[in-house]
């Protein structure tokens, strides 16, 4: 998988302490992990608008870029 979530959810006698009926925190990262021999940037690129050129070295795309994301799920 290329997609990594992490949460947490608070316990029920945190959440007294807090006046919070619910409270989660949580990361994921996009593109995570990506392990190939392949020497281009990614092994799913495409060169030409068909399946046929997948797999080929494209000297005009961009890698898949990384994405970290950070949230709070609070309900009062």
């Amino acid at each position: 998988g290329r997609n990594l979530l992490l949460s947490y959810t608070f316990s029920p006698e945190i959440l007294g302490k807090l006046h919070l009926s619910n409270l989660k925190i949580y990361s994921s990262v996009q593109n995570f992990f990506l392990s190939t021999e392949f020497p281009g940037f990614d092994p799913e690129s495409q060169t030409t608008g068909t399946s046929f050129g997948q797999g080929f070295i494209s000297a005009h795309e961009y890698p898949k870029p990384r994405v970290f994301m950070l949230g709070l799920n609070v309900s009062f």
